[in-house]
């Protein structure tokens, strides 16, 4: 998959945007599970990253299979990561009410 070592190779290669999407999208991969306390900076930009992946891939929404074990990254474009209350079977809404 990977054609180029670095970041700053692929976007060296102007013409292959997708490998230098994959590369970037690999990384902040890496550091989200890395660094826990920078997951919210790091979300927008993996989010972006696969949507521009798709866009070049020529692909439409769904899951990105970059074999990535980050768990926003197994979550489709556009669906919610936490369930929504209406969601939530009658057990669980009783026990979080409590």
């Amino acid at each position: 998959m990977a054609k180029y070592a670095t970041l700053a190779e692929a976007m060296v290669d102007n013409s292959d945007e997708l490998a230098e999407a994959e590369m970037r999208y690999r990384l902040l991969s890496e550091s989200f599970e890395a660094m826990p306390q920078l997951r919210a900076n790091l979300n927008p930009a993996l989010e972006r990253a696969k949507a521009e992946i798709l866009r070049l891939r020529g692909r439409g929404l769904g899951s990105l299979p970059l074999g990535c074990a980050v768990a926003v990254a197994q979550v489709p474009l556009g669906a919610a990561a936490v369930p929504s209350w209406k969601s939530l079977p009658l057990k669980e809404k009783r026990e979080r009410r409590v």
